[in-house]
């Protein structure tokens, strides 16, 4: 009977790390990622379009390191992309993340844009909803080059942001003053689950439609750690009371 009551906290102090809150990304109605993307400018997914900044170096050739654009961190490769619509890889305007409580970081990969010395990238707070901006926070200003590393700690729900000297452009696209409707922000991540806490995000700083929606202008690296759930820290730690009562009784008999 001992043995298998000590088996069982073992598996209990095994299950626990493993079930997380995450954060993930809240999008329109139909969206969701998509893999099997090739980048050749034609246009789909709606960040693939030939770059004014020279011959293939959108978002989509940093991401495969197969253009002219280079990221700090090499290429990733094609990861799967955030899309409004998963049959079309049309644009979904707007989308925002949840947070489980988790610290983040960001590292600046690239910045392929005139505008380089002035654009300003960071976060904010919005609602559940998506409905509503609250705090911007800075994350990487004008100076700031590739390499560059800032942490943050996101509030439950946020988003991102670019400023340029075109105007402030929003992941919520709905809620950008000077281009609203229109999506700045191409996301890839690692899977195509909703679970994802490590994303790459490029950035488009013109506003359309005069634009060459390349979304290379400022291409960041984004994580955040995952928190265990409240329930996961009372069954570790019924597993760690159940191990040392187990231990205990065999040292005293």
């Amino acid at each position: 009977m001992r043995t298998r009551v000590l088996w069982l906290g073992i598996l209990a102090l095994l299950i626990a790390p493993s079930a997380v809150l995450a954060d993930g990304i809240i999008g329109s109605a139909g969206s969701g990622f998509v893999a099997g993307w090739v980048p050749n400018n034609n246009g789909t997914p709606y960040w693939n379009n030939a770059s004014w900044d020279g011959r293939n170096a959108n978002i989509g050739f940093c991401m495969t390191g197969t253009g002219s654009c280079t990221m700090v961190s090499g290429a990733p490769g094609a990861l799967p992309t955030w899309v409004g619509n998963t049959t079309t890889w049309a644009v979904d305007p707007n989308f925002y993340f949840s947070s489980s409580g988790g610290n983040g970081s960001a590292v600046l990969q690239a910045e392929i844009a005139g505008y380089a010395g002035f654009n300003i990238f960071g976060w904010y707070e919005t609602d559940a909803n998506g409905s509503a901006i609250g705090a911007s926070h800075l994350l990487f200003g004008g100076p700031a080059s590739a390499g560059a590393v800032a942490t943050f700690a996101p509030t439950a729900y946020y988003g991102f942001f670019l400023t340029s000297p075109a105007g402030t452009f929003y992941t919520l696209s709905s809620l950008s003053p000077s281009d609203a409707g229109n999506q700045h922000f191409a996301v890839f991540a690692p899977n195509s689950s909703n679970s994802n806490i490590d994303f790459w995000m490029g950035a488009e700083d013109l506003r359309f439609p005069n634009t060459d929606a390349d979304y290379n202008d400022m291409v960041v690296h984004v994580s955040v750690a995952k928190v265990p759930e409240p329930g996961t820290l009372v069954l570790f730690g019924s597993g760690l009371l159940g191990l040392a009562g187990i231990l205990r009784r065999r040292s005293l008999g």
